[in-house]
This record gives structure tokens, sequence and C-alpha cells, in this order.
């Protein structure tokens, strides 16, 4: 349903934009009817070179059969997304989100969206939200690029998570179980991380808070693993790979950065890609 309700909002956008083209190119009505500023990053620049470095270093070792190669940057500004974010909530990182490419004109036409009521509720470890990760390849998978079809969209977004629900195991009712405990957002931690060591502090896009942009390579989630289990509302066995957080409110949201990138499928060895 999800899919389909994303084809419907790009073939609107399509529609409008032929409708509304008059002297305008073709691309250049489509693109302003995403009302979705996105400036292209120069590859010599310092956001460039962040970025890349967090693509490339936050791969998972499990993620062997694919690596990941940036081809194209942008800044993202989508319009009204910024004045709609909740600056009250704190705790902010840079987080990966990825979808199929159908996806994407609904996605930075109208920001991402939480599920509907009447979508299957099947398929959600922590019930329907928008799901994020600290691992580029972890998102990357929901790209579902193939060797026939090897590009894909990524987004790097800024995400407030206050203070979280932290869960070792599934919880089906979440987004409930958080707004009754008065918490913001849901970490699902995992075995394994970006090691907390090697991370960048940036200034936020929406106010003067800090934002986390994790850049190291993958490593024992030891840390966060022993606090969790001293939680019994976190459960008792960990049953993530890897972390994942969740939002349920999309003004907890900002993209930041957009990404098309490559997927390179063959065997290769992620020190040299270090």
């Amino acid at each position: 349903m999800e899919q389909l309700l994303d084809v419907s909002v790009a073939n609107s956008l399509l529609d409008g934009a032929l409708k509304n083209a008059k002297d305008k190119h073709p691309i250049d009505a489509q693109y302003d009817q995403l009302k979705c500023n996105l400036e292209p990053v120069d590859a010599a620049s310092d956001d460039w070179k962040l970025v890349e470095k967090m693509l490339k270093r936050t791969h998972a070792p499990t993620h062997n059969t694919w690596s990941l190669k940036l081809t194209h940057l942008f800044k993202c500004d989508r319009e009204g997304e910024r004045k709609r974010f909740n600056a009250s909530i704190k705790n902010r990182m840079l987080l990966w989100h990825g979808s199929r490419l159908t996806n994407w004109a609904s996605i930075l036409s109208q920001g991402l969206k939480v599920a509907p009521a009447e979508a299957p509720s099947s398929g959600y470890m922590f019930d329907k939200g928008l799901y994020f990760a600290d691992l580029a390849s972890k998102s990357s998978q929901y790209c579902f690029a193939t060797s026939k079809n090897p590009e894909g969209i990524l987004i790097l977004c800024e995400v407030a998570l206050g203070k979280p629900y932290v869960r070792l195991e599934a919880d089906y009712e979440a987004a409930k179980h958080c707004e009754e405990k008065g918490l913001q957002s849901l970490f699902g931690v995992g075995k394994s991380c970006p090691d907390p060591r090697d991370e960048v502090v940036l200034p936020s896009v929406v106010d003067d808070e800090k934002v986390i942009a994790r850049t190291g390579s993958c490593t024992a989630n030891k840390t966060a693993l022993e606090e969790a289990k001293k939680d019994e509302a976190a459960g008792t066995d960990a049953a993530l790979l890897y972390n994942e957080y969740v939002v349920y409110n999309p003004n907890q949201v900002v993209m930041r950065y957009v990404l098309r990138v490559k997927f390179e499928f063959a065997s290769f060895n992620l020190d040299d890609e270090l």
C-alpha cells in the first residue's frame, strides 16, 4: 500500500509539472513540483569528505556482498520542514534512511511519513514509525538495488531522539508504549555499531543544538548492551545485529543530505575502502 501511495504521489507531481510547464524545461518544471531545494555539493568540499567517510566506514561486516560508492551529493532543504521541526526535543543524531527509487518523489516532496493506520502492521519490529540506522550499509538494503539496477538513493537526516525507549527485542506496540512512558523515540540496541569514539559533532540546521555523526568502523556495542540488559523493560535477548532508531512523529526529522550511490556487487576488502 505504501509503495502504491508513493507511486501515486509521483504521478501527481508529473501531471502537475506538465500542466504548469509553460516556458520551462520539463525537468525544471518537475523539480519545482518537489518544493525541495537540492544544492549540489562539490567533491572537494568538507561536506563531501564527511559524508563519504560515513558511507564507507559505517559498512557492516555481514554486508559483504556489496560496497557503496558516492556519485552525487546534495544538501537538502524541503519546504516548511525546518519550521515544523520540534526543536524542543534534544539528543540529535545524523542518521541514515534508504528506500526504493520509486519512493523518492514522494519522500522529497512530502517528507518521510509514518505508515497509515490501514497499512498492514506485519513486518514492523518496533511498530509503525520512521526507521533509521547509524550504519549506511544497513539502510542501503532498503534501496533494493541489484547488479542490473545498481543505483540507489540514501538520505542523511537530523533526527531528534530525545529520551529513547530502549529495546533489545521486538515490541510491536512500541509507539503506544513510548507515548505511555513519555519517551520520544525507540532505540533498538544492536550487537555491533559504529565505534562511538570516532564521531563528529555538527551544528544543527534548525537551532544551536549539537548533532552527532557516527564515522567509526563497526565494533562491538558493549556499553549500550550492558546498560540495556540492566533494564527489565528492554527485554532479555539481543535480537538485533545492528542499532535501529525509530521516531513516531515526522516533526522529529529534517532531511540534510541526499546521496546518489552506486552499488558495486563484488567481493571487496573493507580495509581497502577506509
